[in-house]
């Protein structure tokens, strides 16, 4: 009986409901797609570490074993082991920075968001410069009504000989 050395993750296309809770589970990002649409697995870059299989709500995720491979000298599956190894940490750091990265420009956007917030009396004040606005149009309004002319010719500068 063969002996198998790691499993790759397979999610089974016609069950996925584009959650993305895999992705975010991945520590490699060796799940690829977009929400509400179906998801894939990168082959090679998956570990088989499984950490995306519990957060699926729908179970349309499974682990494949893979074979070893027979004939190869096992200094050769050592080494490959290892560049994997390699290239799997190099991808979860880029994914960790990646991750600090957007925080970091959420939190930014926020910080700047409450800068442009109004204070209370700025608002205040807003809201009676538009009131005397509003009082200064409806004065000009009335004191035209006696004129005859329909209110909606009557400009700032009438152009009248």
């Amino acid at each position: 009986m063969p002996m198998y050395v790691t499993g790759l993750v397979v999610i089974i296309e016609e069950h996925c409901i584009g959650c993305t809770k895999c992705i975010q589970a991945c520590p490699v990002d060796a799940i690829v797609g977009a929400a509400k649409q179906m998801h894939t697995v990168i082959g090679e870059e998956c570990t088989g570490c499984e950490l995306c299989l519990p957060p699926c709500p729908v179970d349309c995720i499974d682990i494949r074993p893979v074979k070893p491979i027979i004939g190869k000298p096992e200094i050769w599956q050592k080494e490959q082991a290892i560049r994997k190894a390699d290239r799997a940490r190099l991808r979860t750091e880029a994914r960790i920075e990646r991750l600090e990265r957007i925080r970091a420009e959420k939190k930014a956007q926020y910080a700047a968001r409450a800068k442009m917030t109004m204070t209370s009396s700025d608002r205040k004040k807003e809201i009676r410069a538009a009131v005397a606005r509003v009082k200064a149009k409806k004065a000009k309004i009335r004191t035209h009504k006696t004129s005859g002319i329909p209110v909606a010719t009557l400009s700032e500068n009438p152009k009248t000989p």
